[in-house]
């Protein structure tokens, strides 16, 4: 197969693809080096989106048709990545010890990219979204549009938040690393020690066998993630732990981030806090509408599975992006006003 052509057909959304050599195998592409490598990636980009962790891609979205050279995605990933790098800085300089222990859902809100009404699924979840749907837009919302809206929303938090954090560590800004935080009771959390690690990756990739899968990819793009979750947890029940979650543990370089501040909100404030604030929140709410404004946009899983985007599947995925995702004009001045370094009435 020539470089021009790609085939994404053994693709599927969430699929973690080890690297660079692998990906090339999976599209029939011929590796690359240098230059040309670049350029390779850079039509891969037309055809599927990714995010990088480490030498890995992780798969987002793949496209029905692909992207001309030219697309605004790119112009709005440039502005998600500006403007995230400037607000991630703000908020670390600010903490102690050049370090900072937040979770990838703490940062997405504090940035404004998403509002606090937003959580990841769980059974309360849905229901407190079904009956609001249901009271202000009249419209019945079942379980599984919410849980598939929740995974793509939350792959596409993942790669902006991702490729911010990248962009900082290749400019020597920050180092990071994920973090597995073990909660003992309502009050008590500890990172969890190497051992302990290693008895969260068995506990997983038990579960993970045990339903009949091989990848993590799998889960997610069987909508199986809660029953994963579920299962994991009475396991960990055993070991005395009320579950677990991931943190991002940041270092950061501390006399680096007061000379990097300045300059990247200067190209900033050109608007309003308050205008940029909206502006990014607009633009991310405006790309998941992109996502699923085909009406008949289906994604095939590994197992030639389908969800088929009908007119009024694609109708309520817009209405949540529009309840969970639009900030409103209180949740903009919040977050303006956490820029510009104001006290929140």
């Amino acid at each position: 197969m020539s470089k021009e052509e790609i085939n994404i057909s053994q693709l599927n959304v969430g699929m973690v693809v080890k690297n660079y050599k692998q990906m090339c195998e999976l599209l029939e592409q011929p590796v690359c080096v240098g230059k040309s490598k670049q350029y390779q990636i850079k039509t891969w980009e037309r055809y599927f989106d990714y995010y990088k962790e480490g030498q890995k891609f992780v798969i987002t979205q793949i496209y029905d048709t692909p992207l001309p050279d030219s697309d605004g995605r790119k112009l709005r990933d440039s502005l998600y990545t500006k403007y995230i790098e400037v607000l991630l800085m703000r908020y670390l300089a600010s903490c102690n010890d050049c370090s900072a222990d937040i979770t990838k859902k703490q940062l997405y809100k504090l940035i404004g990219l998403i509002p606090n009404t937003y959580e990841n699924y769980s059974d309360e979840f849905g229901k407190r979204v079904q009956n609001r749907m249901k009271n202000e837009y009249q419209q019945e919302v079942d379980e599984e549009s919410i849980q598939i809206f929740c995974q793509k929303t939350n792959l596409k938090l993942n790669s902006i938040i991702t490729s911010a954090l990248e962009s900082m560590k290749r400019r020597m800004l920050i180092t990071y690393q994920t973090q597995y935080v073990i909660m003992e009771s309502e009050f008590k959390n500890h990172v969890a020690t190497k051992s302990e690690v290693a008895d969260i990756l068995e506990v997983q990739h038990s579960t993970l066998r045990e339903m009949g899968f091989e990848f993590v990819s799998d889960i997610i793009a069987r909508n199986k993630q809660k029953e994963f979750y579920h299962n994991c947890n009475l396991k960990f029940a055993q070991y005395g732990w009320r579950g677990i979650y991931q943190q991002l543990h940041i270092i950061y370089a501390s006399d680096a981030m007061k000379r990097t501040v300045p300059r990247a909100v200067a190209k900033l404030r050109q608007l309003s806090s308050y205008q940029n604030v909206e502006q990014l929140n607009q633009e991310f709410a405006n790309g998941l509408y992109q996502q699923i404004d085909k009406k008949t946009e289906e994604h095939e899983f590994g197992t030639k599975e389908k969800i088929l985007y009908t007119d009024e599947f694609a109708d309520i995925q817009k209405r949540l992006v529009d309840y969970l995702v639009r900030l409103n004009a209180a949740e903009i001045k919040m977050v303006a006003n956490r820029i510009d370094h104001k006290e929140e009435n």
